[in-house]
């Protein structure tokens, strides 16, 4: 669900990825945290 590229030459990584991507990835990383403070 995104693209990455190395250009070893200059030192550079780059990522693009889609907003639903990063937000399903941010809860499933934080789901227990939420869950601990009772937010969830």
């Amino acid at each position: 669900m995104g693209w990455f590229h190395w250009m070893g030459n200059i030192n550079l990584y780059v990522e693009v990825m889609s907003w639903d991507k990063v937000y399903k990835d941010a809860k499933m990383r934080n789901q227990i945290f939420f869950q601990t403070l009772g937010i969830s």
